[in-house]
Formats: structure tokens, C-alpha cells, sequence
């Protein structure tokens, strides 16, 4: 009994096959540990998620947006010190999956987790795995250890996180539609926490007056190309204001701007602070 001959194209076929089932298990052995690193900080964020409740930021959030549901206006049929986002977000969310402390709950673990994993995409951009890990975990940590939920600060500086790391991506590619996101996002984040959308702007802006300032045109020359290069505030700037212009417009609209103002940013900065300080 002959074997059959294996001809050079049914080889070169299987040797094919083989190299790609090779290809697809390296592929699931190189994510392995980011799969478990993120399973791990899922697990210590949830871990937190059934504390007693909060009175204060927590009860005020999910009460206004249960007002919001039933018609109620910020700043004009309840006072609150914060911008309208995390308000109409937990009012949307509340409209999808029912009015629950626990729903609230898991989108604030979520807008946490998005926040820990934007400081592990940013720190593996200018550092390593070991360290972008590191900084995942840490956050992680630091982020469970807060009871606070549905404090507005977190969608707030997960935005602008996310802001930061599209601005790496508009350096990286030189591809505008990043900058442009960039400034949207940091309009977004201004709609939860006006504060630190308003840090998160400076931050990037400061960043680019400082490469620009000490920018060399010539190795040992100092060039000063601030002015020349003012055009990249532009559609960072004008992504910021598409989206927070028309949101606070209409909610100056309905609620009045005097209310507006007093509520959310004279109050917080030059009267609530001073009962902080005893």
C-alpha cells in the first residue's frame, strides 16, 4: 500500500494553516494580562458598591435627576451647585434602566473604571506596561476607597482624562479631527464640573505655550514660535465651545442666567468655600 504524495501547494497550505494558529495564540497569550489586570480592577471597584448610602453628593445627584424626570428645571425649581450634567445623565439613565440606587451605583463604577483605564492608555503612551499597570492599579485602589457615588467630579475627570489622551493622539498623528475631539470632550467635562474642565483646558494649553516657548529651530537656539503656532488653540477652543455653549445657552434660557451664575459658579467659589475652611 503507497502513501499519497503530499504536493508542494497542499504544504505550503498547511504550513499556512499553522503559522496562523500560532499567530492567534500568541494573540490570546499577549492579552492575557491586560484581561486579568482589568478583571482585577473591576473586581476591587465593585467591591465598594453596596456602602451605605450618602446623603450629601450621592442624595442630592440621584434626587434632583428623579426631579428632572418629573419635570423640574435646575436652578429655577431646586437650587444646586453644580453644573447640569451628571443631573440630565442619571435622569437619562434612570429613564432607560429604572430609577435604582444601585443603576446610579454601576455608572459610577463605570465613568470610574473609564478614568483608571485612561491613566493606563496615557502612562503606557510616555512610559511602560510595568508602569502603566502599576498606575492602573494604584488608581484603582485610590478610586474604591471613595464612597462618594455619583459625585460629579468623576465624569468630569474622566473626560478630561480622555481629552488629555486625544490631545497625545493629535501630537502622535498630526490629525486634526483629535484636537477637535479633544476640545469636545473637555466641553463635556465642563458640563459636570465647569472647575475642572476649565483645569484640564489650561493644562493642555499650558502644555502647548511650554513646547512652543522652548521649541528649538536650531540646536542651542532658543526659538519663541508661540505666536505662530496660536492656530492649535483654535480647534481646541472652538471644540470646547460647540459643545458647552449650546448646553449652558439653553439652561441660562429656561432657568434664567442669574441663577445660573449665582448657583453654580458664584456660590461654590466665594461662599461655600468659607464654611470648608472650619
Amino acid at each position: 500500500m503507497t502513501g499519497q504524495t503530499v504536493q508542494p501547494s497542499d504544504r505550503l497550505y498547511i504550513q499556512n494553516k499553522q503559522e496562523q494558529r500560532f499567530i492567534k495564540t500568541e494573540n490570546v497569550v499577549k492579552y492575557l494580562p491586560i484581561v486579568g489586570t482589568l478583571l482585577l480592577g473591576v473586581i476591587i471597584l465593585v467591591i465598594q458598591i453596596k456602602t451605605s448610602f450618602q446623603r450629601f453628593d450621592e442624595g442630592f445627584a440621584v434626587y434632583y435627576a428623579e426631579r428632572i424626570l418629573r419635570g423640574d428645571i435646575p436652578y429655577k425649581d431646586f437650587w444646586a451647585v453644580y453644573p447640569p450634567g451628571q443631573f440630565y445623565t442619571l435622569a437619562l439613565i434612570f429613564k432607560i434602566f429604572g430609577t435604582s440606587l444601585l443603576v446610579s451605583r454601576i455608572y459610577d463604577t463605570l465613568v470610574r473604571l473609564i478614568i483608571a483605564c485612561s491613566l493606563w492608555v496615557i502612562a503606557k503612551k510616555i512610559t511602560d506596561e510595568k508602569f502603566a499597570t502599576l498606575s492602573f492599579i494604584v488608581s484603582v485602589i485610590l478610586l474604591s476607597s471613595s464612597v462618594n457615588y455619583s459625585y460629579a467630579v468623576f465624569p468630569s475627570l474622566a473626560l478630561s482624562l480622555l481629552a488629555v489622551l486625544s490631545y497625545i493622539e493629535y501630537v502622535d498623528t498630526a490629525r486634526h479631527r483629535w484636537q477637535i475631539l479633544s476640545g469636545m470632550l473637555i466641553g463635556l467635562a465642563s458640563l459636570f464640573r465647569w472647575d475642572i474642565g476649565l483645569y484640564a483646558g489650561i493644562c493642555i494649553i499650558g502644555t502647548i505655550l511650554l513646547v512652543n516657548l522652548f521649541k528649538t529651530k536650531y540646536e542651542g537656539n532658543l526659538k519663541l514660535s508661540t505666536l505662530s503656532r496660536a492656530h492649535e488653540f483654535i480647534p481646541l477652543i472652538g471644540g470646547s465651545l460647540i459643545v458647552a455653549l449650546p448646553v449652558y445657552g439653553y439652561i441660562s434660557f429656561i432657568s434664567g442666567i442669574h441663577e445660573l451664575w449665582n448657583q453654580v459658579i458664584w456660590f461654590p467659589t466665594a461662599q461655600l468655600s468659607k464654611p470648608r475652611w472650619l
